[in-house]
Formats: C-alpha cells, sequence, structure tokens
C-alpha cells in the first residue's frame, strides 16, 4: 500500500516537473516577441511625442499614451518631454537670382568664380550662350558660405547694370529639428533591437528582429541623407547670377551725328567684307591655278618632246 503511495507521488512530480520545463520555452519565445513589440511602442511614443499637443500639468498626449501602451503608470508633469533648444536656432536656407548686364560675360564670370574660392564656396555650375542678336550670355551657379551672402550680393552690383534680382528664405526649422528627433529616436530603437536579438533563443524570434532591424536601419540611412543636404544647404548659400552683354549702340539716323556715325559704321562693314571676300576668292582661286598651272607644264613638255622628233 504505502509502495503504491510513493509510485503516485513520484509520477504527480515528474509531471509537474516536465510542464515547468514546457512553460519555460514558451516564456523564452514569448519574451523576445514582446521584446520587440515594448521596443516599437516605446519608439512610437517617442516619436509621438515630437508633435505631440501639450495635455494637462505640461505633460503631453503622446506622454500618456506612452505609459498607457507600456502599461506603466503616469510620472510627474515636464518628464518626458522632447529635448527642443529653447530658444529655438532658426534654420534658414537663403537663395538669390540676379541677371545683370556686363561688357564682358568672360571677365564678369571669372570674377564670380574667384569670388566663391574667396570666401570658401564653390561653383556648382556655369554655362555660356549666345543670344538671337549674337551677344553673349553666361549663367554662374554660386555655393556661398551664408554669412557671405550680402557680401556677395554686393560685388554682383557692381558688374554693371542691374536689370532683375530677387532674394528669398526658406525656413526649415521645424523640419530640421523634426528630422533630428527621429533619427535619434531611431538610433535609439537601433540599439534596443540589437541587444534583444542578442538574446533571442529561437530562429523565429531570431528573424524577427533581424527584419525589424533591417527596417529601421533603412530609415536611418534615409533621414541621415535629408539631413546631410539639409545641412548643406543651410551652410551654403545658392547664388544665381545670369550676366548678358550690353546692347550694341544703335545710331539715330535722323542726326546729323546720326547720319554720320551710321555711315562711318557701313564703311567699317564694307571694308570688312570687301576683305572677307578677298581672302575667300585666293582661297577658292590658289587650288585652281595650281591646276590649270599643272595642266599647262604638262602640254609644254608634250609638245617640246614632239617637236624634237625627227
Amino acid at each position: 500500500m504505502i509502495s503504491n503511495r510513493y509510485r503516485g507521488l513520484t509520477a504527480i512530480l515528474s509531471f509537474a516537473a516536465l510542464a515547468i520545463v514546457v512553460a519555460c520555452g514558451n516564456d523564452d519565445g514569448a519574451s523576445a516577441a514582446k521584446s520587440v513589440e515594448q521596443a516599437r511602442v516605446e519608439t512610437f511614443a517617442a516619436r509621438a511625442a515630437m508633435n505631440a499637443p501639450p495635455g494637462r500639468g505640461g505633460q503631453t498626449v503622446a506622454d500618456t499614451d506612452m505609459f498607457v501602451a507600456a502599461g506603466q503608470s503616469q510620472p510627474d508633469a515636464g518628464v518626458g518631454r522632447p529635448n527642443v533648444p529653447d530658444p529655438v536656432e532658426r534654420k534658414l536656407i537663403r537663395h538669390a537670382n540676379a541677371t545683370v548686364e556686363v561688357d564682358s560675360v568672360d571677365a564678369a564670370i571669372e570674377r564670380l568664380v574667384a569670388l566663391a574660392s574667396e570666401l570658401g564656396g564653390y561653383v556648382s555650375s556655369q554655362n555660356r550662350s549666345l543670344l538671337y542678336d549674337e551677344r553673349l550670355r553666361g549663367s554662374v551657379t554660386l555655393r556661398i558660405p551664408g554669412t557671405h551672402v550680402d557680401e556677395t550680393l554686393d560685388t554682383v552690383r557692381e558688374l554693371g547694370r542691374i536689370r532683375d534680382e530677387r532674394v528669398w528664405v526658406d525656413d526649415v526649422t521645424e523640419e530640421y529639428y523634426d528630422l533630428s528627433i527621429r533619427l535619434d529616436n531611431a538610433r535609439d530603437e537601433r540599439g534596443k533591437l540589437r541587444e534583444i536579438l542578442e538574446r533571442a533563443r529561437t530562429v523565429e524570434d531570431l528573424l524577427k528582429v533581424q527584419r525589424e532591424l533591417s527596417r529601421v536601419t533603412g530609415e536611418i540611412e534615409r533621414m541621415t541623407g535629408r539631413m546631410r543636404r539639409l545641412t548643406n544647404q543651410i551652410e551654403f548659400s545658392t547664388i544665381t547670377v545670369e550676366v548678358v552683354e550690353k546692347p550694341r549702340l544703335v545710331a539715330d539716323t535722323d542726326t546729323a551725328i546720326g547720319k554720320i556715325v551710321a555711315a562711318f559704321r557701313d564703311m567699317v562693314d564694307v571694308f570688312w567684307s570687301t576683305i572677307a571676300a578677298i581672302i575667300r576668292f585666293v582661297g577658292v582661286a590658289i587650288p585652281i591655278v595650281i591646276v590649270v598651272a599643272l595642266v599647262v607644264w604638262i602640254l609644254v613638255v608634250v609638245v617640246r618632246k614632239w617637236r624634237r622628233k625627227p
């Protein structure tokens, strides 16, 4: 009777031990999945805290949602707010366009290129072309440090007569700080996911964490590229200058002086036209003269040989 009791007790203890082992295995897999979900919740709450409207007691709506989602009690007011500079440093992108009439397009472009180098900037693009009236036109796009924009525009005005000028500013302060906070949050999320990856014990949990880690890494790379472009545009203003040759002098032929100027201009045009015609004639005539001379020489040689025959 006692032996049967011991056998029953042993069976009960063995079943209980097996149940504990199975439960522990399930808890390990659930723990990794729960850790990934917790990282997502914390990151989402941090992102929402950037733009959430303030709630009662100085807290934001995002703060409340974060602690509800995490199953925690709310802390005192002022805890968990995003770290935004106060007062905020404005992030401005300055642009300028100008059109200038100059005596020499090449000289003006050379001056602008040298100016960009002197001020620590660089030339983004430049080109030259001819207008319908044979005047030369050029365009230069300069990237100048933001602190030297006014100095650059003063130099542009000194090149010649300003036909058009436009200066404007893009305020990207909100976008800049929003992107900066989202980038910091994404990096924090990546760090948590790496810690979870080290604790993953099953293949399924490992694959889940790796997929989430790849997604977050891709977001970080995209935001980093955008941040670099914004920073470059903030630090280097864009100034596009179009330089055009001044219109040629057109004489008023209704006055005596105008008639004299027009006659003199016509005389100069006729002179150069005559020189050009002579050059063309010589260029055409020389080959013909050479061919004719060669033919005559051959005929002379043939006739002389024919006459010498008895």
